[in-house]
């Protein structure tokens, strides 16, 4: 009985051995693998340091280059924006220049009325007269008129043509263009819209306060009823030469 107790110690006596020794065995295991983790941990960390160290010199490199870059863009700039300054101030210069040369021409009632040749318009300047100060601005591709509009009733016009509607009458001792030429007139309806109608130009007159005569029935594209008082302000008509 004493032997199969000795036994029995000594058989558990081994198996905790045999455990504990098991058990030291994974935690010097446990501990070699940390301590791997570690040196790899501090490796890895050694080298992300040196990646970074690296990275950063090529960082300070590309900035020296990318202020040399800057530097170089500020320079240029500087240049471009001198030029532009110049282009710019050579371009005012020559709309100031344009400016002067503008003449304007003032006209009065009392002069007596001297069409132009027909197809022909005043010298390139702005043109002006009567109370609603009508204008005619000629350009060298250009007529534009802006002023009142009045109506008128002839039968006949410039080349002994008889009128119809969408018939107009110019002041021919500024503007006289040829006859039949279609013209863009220009006003506001009678119901507040703005309306262009192409219109033709078959008689002239002396208009001492008007900038466009229409003959009779070419109102109503603007919704009016022809009227000898019928009037409309700011009007325009405009044609290339």
């Amino acid at each position: 009985m004493i032997k199969k107790i000795k036994n029995f110690l000594f058989i558990h006596l081994l198996i905790s051995l045999t455990l504990s020794c098991g058990i030291i065995a994974m935690f010097d295991a446990n501990m070699i693998a940390f301590a791997k983790t570690i040196d790899i941990t501090l490796d890895e960390g050694e080298n992300s340091r040196e990646i970074k160290e690296v990275k950063i010199e090529t960082k300070t490199k590309s900035s020296e280059e990318f202020a040399k870059d800057n530097k170089l863009k500020e320079i240029n700039n500087d240049n471009t924006e001198e030029i532009n300054k110049d282009d710019n101030t050579e371009e005012i210069n020559k709309d100031e220049e344009n400016l002067e040369k503008v003449e304007v021409t003032y006209y009065t009632n009392n002069q007596v009325y001297r069409p132009l040749k027909q197809g022909s318009t005043s010298e390139v300047g702005i043109h002006i007269w009567g109370n609603h100060n009508n204008t005619i601005e000629v350009t060298n591709t250009m007529v534009t008129g802006k002023g009142r509009l009045t109506t008128f009733d002839d039968v006949r016009g410039e080349m002994n043509n008889v009128l119809k509607k969408g018939d107009v009458a110019t002041r021919g001792d500024i503007d006289n263009p040829s006859h039949g030429k279609p013209i863009q007139v220009t006003a506001m309806s009678k119901d507040g819209t703005m309306h262009t109608q192409t219109m033709y130009k078959r008689d002239n007159g002396s208009l001492p306060d008007a900038v466009l005569d229409i003959w009779k029935t070419g109102v109503e594209y603007w919704g009016y009823q022809f009227g000898t008082n019928l009037s409309i302000k700011n009007g325009m008509y405009t044609y290339s030469r």
